[in-house]
């Protein structure tokens, strides 16, 4: 059952506790001796009950095989050989009879089967002194098993057998034939390219058919441009381009927009009378732009199946003639008694959406889900019909839903990195926070997949929320995806506080910053500041404790005097009694206090109006022989004239003008504004201890513009 949004998901690793095998010598020994005491019988006792358990798989699985020498496996067979193929110990023979049972059916299990089982025959075989060839008793089912290796997992296993039979068999050229295929059918590009090279490491003869297997992956991947190269070199191999190899190359030339290469290659098409021959010259008209009117007498000289119009649609997608795919196919159809499949409702759904005509794109759409092939669209041209429909101006999020709805069915993954840059945005408008944990999980796993665009992504919408349970929400996400990942960045987290702190929302920015404080990635100094200033900006005395009591248990951040500071400022702030205790934290510290500290307890007491401890804060300062700067005496003045008494602050200042002290225009300044009911006596003052200082003041205009 899914859990509620409200659920917070647990992201500990799971312990993994280590399983002991049954026909271990150590751990019969250590059985055998566990009978003898009290503590270890358990353990014993547990692992003659596993040792009988797999007594008996042994025995069924030897049951099994000796019913089926003749005949495939049943699917249940298959189920239960997969269980338990890990843990039971079976002979070289038996594996081996084992691998040829299961690929006499053509299923995944069978292949699965028979992939694990031989993995575990070639670890028999090289424990052995003098190993045999990993195709040993296999020699009858070398192709199926060169397909159910490729098929079952990672094509490593069917790429090593290969590289191993091209050395002493002759049956190897028609291994490698059946290792691409499978690569092709099952789309594992990547898989397949690196098949072909190692064919031309191991030197293995080339042929047409091969070949042509090479130019139909290089043409599915969108590269072209290689295809045609490939097709060009096949006459210095020794081989002659067949149909098939000129209708692929064509096509070549159509993606890769090499008219003069085209036009040559359909000179050699023409000389063949197939359909597919006719169907790809009709597409290559349709390529060249030629009008429908001709193209629609020349298609008249035959039967024109669905198969050459999807061909001449794909061509018009091909050259950017977004109007003429629906023209060619309302043409067509209105002729022949064609129906439309897949393939044509996709290029007609792509074709007006790229000519911007949404309404007849999400028409075209309709009438596909009313044909029973809406499910198999083509999932690119889905997104682009759905990013179309969510950046319109009246995004339908029904329809959106519909469509994402028959995203999530297709396999594999449809959904790419991409796609993900409208669709979080739009998803969390519509507060569908769990449908986009789940796409994004399952993106996780495409190659295209990228951990940093998509936290960027989330972390924007947060920055643009309007209210903190948005914020808020945003935030589980992440913390159900991403929660101890370090690419989720402290800068990142601080994003989401930040839009807190400018929506006023106090309690769910508590709750955040403690949620940041439990993860491992533990809050820096510029996190805690930000805290801080919000706590200060929004006046929240219980904020600024609670962030006071994070710092607390921080030992990395404990006698940190930058972020004392900024704590005591806020305090101060709030006129809260805290301020004091932190300020003795930071005189008592190992660091000391700063000049910046000083200034925001002087600060503290003049807005505090506690004169008499400020006084005793500076003269134990003094005492120690603190370097006071010009802010540090512009606070001072403050602490005395914003009580009555700014007599009392000229001797001071009279004293560290003699003593050299830094006392500069911020101090004159300060006190010019603080004292207003003695401005005369300020000036005769700074007239007599600081002329120089107070004329360049005075000629600056500057005792009013200076703040306090």
């Amino acid at each position: 059952m899914k859990r509620g949004w409200s659920v917070m998901r647990q992201t500990r690793p799971l312990v993994q506790r280590t399983q002991y095998s049954a026909t271990c010598p150590r751990c019969i020994q250590a059985s055998q001796a566990a009978f003898h005491t009290e503590a270890p019988r358990a353990f014993a006792f547990k692992w003659f009950k596993q040792s009988s358990t797999q007594s008996k798989q042994r025995d069924r699985w030897l049951q099994v095989l000796s019913k089926r020498r003749q005949g495939g496996l049943s699917h249940q067979e298959v189920t239960f050989m997969l269980e338990c193929v890990d843990t039971i110990q079976l002979s070289e023979e038996e594996l081996t009879e084992s691998i040829l049972a299961a690929l006499r059916v053509d299923s995944e299990a069978h292949d699965e089967l028979a992939t694990k089982a031989y993995g575990l025959l070639q670890k028999h075989r090289a424990a052995q002194i003098t190993p045999k060839s990993p195709w040993s008793g296999l020699e009858e089912s070398l192709p199926q098993l060169v397909v159910a290796l490729a098929s079952a997992g990672p094509s490593n296993q069917a790429l090593d057998l290969c590289k191993q039979a091209s050395k002493k068999l002759d049956q190897s050229q028609d291994m490698w034939r059946v290792l691409l295929q499978t690569l092709a059918e099952r789309s594992k590009s990547q898989d397949f390219f690196d098949a072909c090279h190692c064919m031309r490491e191991e030197r293995v003869p080339a042929d047409v058919a091969t070949m042509n297997l090479e130019l139909d992956r290089l043409n599915a991947v969108g590269r072209a441009q290689e295809a045609l190269a490939l097709y060009k070199s096949m006459p210095s191999l020794g081989l002659k381009p067949d149909t098939t190899a000129n209708l692929l190359a064509l096509d070549s030339c159509m993606q890769a927009n090499d008219l003069e290469a085209g036009k040559d290659i359909a000179t050699l098409v023409e000389r063949d009378n197939s359909d597919a021959a006719f169907a790809s010259l009709l597409a290559w008209d349709v390529y060249n732009r030629q009008p429908l009117a001709s193209i629609h007498q020349k298609a008249s000289s035959r039967e024109v199946s669905l198969s050459t119009v999807n061909a001449m649609l794909r061509a018009a997608k091909l050259s950017r003639q977004w109007n003429m795919i629906e023209q060619l196919w309302m043409a067509f159809a209105n002729t022949s008694d064609i129906f439309p499949n897949e393939a044509t409702f996709s290029m007609r759904i792509h074709g007006h959406n790229m000519a911007r005509q949404l309404d007849k794109a999400i028409a075209v759409f309709a009438d596909s889900a009313n044909a029973g092939f809406s499910e198999l669209l083509d999932s690119q041209v889905l997104q682009d019909l759905l990013k179309a429909g969510i950046m319109s101006r009246k995004p339908d999020a029904a329809f959106e839903q519909k469509i994402l709805a028959i995203l999530l069915k297709q396999e594999p993954f449809p959904i790419a990195q991409e796609s993900l840059s409208f669709l979080i945005p739009s998803l969390i408008e519509q507060k569908q926070y769990v449908q986009l944990e789940t796409i994004i999980e399952q993106c996780q796993l495409r190659p295209d997949w990228s951990a940093a665009m998509t936290i960027q992504h989330i972390v924007d919408q947060a920055t643009r929320a309007k209210d903190g349970k948005q914020v808020w929400n945003i935030s589980i996400l992440l913390r159900n995806l991403f929660w101890d990942d370090p690419i989720y960045t402290l800068e990142l987290r601080s994003l989401l506080l930040k839009r807190l702190v400018a929506l006023q929302d106090v309690d769910k920015l508590d709750r955040m910053f403690r949620q940041f404080f439990q993860s491992q990635i533990k809050p820096d100094a510029g996190m805690y500041t930000l805290m801080l200033h919000g706590g200060q900006d929004l006046r929240e005395v219980e904020l600024i404790r609670s962030v006071h009591a994070s710092i607390k248990m921080d030992v990395n951040l404990s006698d940190h005097t930058r972020i004392l500071t900024t704590l005591m400022r806020a305090y101060a702030h709030v006129s809260a009694a805290e301020t004091f205790e932190v300020w003795n934290q930071i005189f008592h510290g190992g660091h000391g206090p700063t000049a910046a500290s000083v200034s925001v307890v002087m600060d503290a007491c003049a807005h505090m109006r506690m004169p008499t401890r400020g006084l005793f804060i500076w003269q134990t300062l003094e005492r120690r022989q603190f370097p006071f700067n010009d802010n540090n005496y512009a606070s001072l003045v403050e602490v005395f004239t914003r009580n009555g008494n700014p007599e009392g602050v000229l001797s001071l200042l009279e004293e560290a003008i003699a003593s050299g002290r830094d006392v500069g225009p911020r101090t004159l300044s300060t006190l010019w504004n603080t004292a207003r009911g003695m401005r005369s006596q300020t000036k005769a003052w700074a007239n007599k201890h600081c002329p120089s200082l107070w004329q360049q003041l005075d000629s600056s205009a500057r005792k009013d513009d200076i703040s306090v």
